[in-house]
């Protein structure tokens, strides 16, 4: 059942969708995080623990700027975590960040290719182009500097090298955007090995994305 995260149970529902991204293959081992803004703290998967294996009190609680709030025994806050803050501070509005190395979005990412297409109508309207960010080494800074040039215009973006990063006004909606990103990715590069893509009209095109500007573009209302 899905359960919007409120203060009183954001750790839980945060866990939940945590597993979520382990069973559901977008993270392996040791790889991705996820995050939920509550007022002006943040609540951040740890490092190094295996998303499967994830408690509510396995999170690690941090401020804006990314400093571990409160000791959580051997548990501290994901190598990532400028990364998330950074962008809370970019966009207020948003509420989850979540980043994972889900397989063919980061196929895209490793040969920093933008996802998009002209033969794909749902690639369009929900995301236009998914772009890509310059590459930052992973653990510093630079992973997340570029980052800043491309989250206000864009809900979903690709870590060059690395792998997609999601935002969301709840903890659902980031993921789910992680979702629809990786369906996208894994049919276009279905349909790239069978032959080329069947073009529409550039026309139909514009069409499709009046539709994105006007309802799942950052920044708009409905």
């Amino acid at each position: 059942m899905l359960v919007r995260e409120t203060a009183e149970n954001a750790a839980e529902v945060l866990a939940d969708v945590a597993r979520r991204m382990y069973h559901s293959g977008m993270v392996s081992a040791y790889e991705g995080n996820i995050s939920v803004r509550i007022g002006d703290r943040v609540l951040i998967t740890p490092s190094g623990i295996c998303k499967g294996l994830l408690d509510p009190d396995m999170l690690v609680e941090v401020d804006l700027e990314g400093r571990q709030t409160k000791e959580n025994g051997i548990f501290r806050a994901s190598t990532e975590t400028r990364l998330h803050t950074a962008i809370y501070q970019k966009r207020p509005e948003i509420r989850s960040v979540c980043h994972t190395h889900a397989p063919f979005s980061t196929a895209f990412a490793v040969l920093n290719q933008p996802i998009t297409s002209n033969a794909y109508p749902e690639a369009r309207t929900l995301y236009d182009e998914i772009p890509v960010a310059k590459y930052g080494r992973p653990n510093t800074d630079e992973i997340w500097q570029d980052v800043m040039r491309l989250i206000p215009e864009n809900n979903i973006l690709l870590l060059a090298n690395h792998g997609p990063v999601s935002v969301g006004t709840t903890i659902w909606d980031a993921y789910l955007r992680m979702e629809s990103c990786e369906s996208i990715a894994k049919v276009l590069y279905y349909a790239r090995q069978m032959g080329k893509e069947a073009d529409l009209p550039p026309e139909e095109i514009e069409a499709l994305q009046a539709l994105y500007r006007r309802k799942f573009a950052p920044n708009v209302n409905p």
